[in-house]
């Protein structure tokens, strides 16, 4: 194969690639979209049925709201970056494989893993 029949390969392969990345990374951020549009609207459910509590259960259930809107913030993928992925390879010589790039909402999921209960002598905790 010629150098530039090589060179058109390549560049047809980094283009399926950079087209099928683009496309995983859009439905993560529409799965993202829909879960920080629901913590929002349970925020808001949360503070409607505060109004109805007594304090301390109001003030505690406003802060429990207050930090799931704050969660929403910084896993909205609205709030990350809005542009196409680049193609970029790997170092590897030879390779065709393309480094993933994760979404706001795979950071998210990595600052605050959720919580995994432990066996302790008292029991689950």
């Amino acid at each position: 194969m010629s150098a530039d029949g090589l060179a058109s390969r390549r560049q047809a392969l980094s283009s399926r690639v950079g087209h099928e990345r683009n496309s995983q990374r859009l439905l993560a951020e529409l799965d993202s979209r829909d879960a920080t549009a629901a913590m929002r609207a349970y925020a808001d459910e949360i503070n409607a049925r505060a109004a109805a509590l007594e304090d301390p259960a109001a003030q505690e259930a406003h802060e429990w709201a207050g930090w799931i809107r704050e969660h929403a913030e910084r896993t909205d993928p609205l709030n990350g970056p809005l542009r196409i992925e680049a193609e970029r390879a790997t170092a590897h010589r030879g390779s065709h494989l393309v480094q993933p790039r994760r979404t706001p909402a795979a950071h998210a999921r990595l600052e605050h893993p959720r919580a995994i209960p432990t066996l302790s002598a008292t029991g689950l905790r």
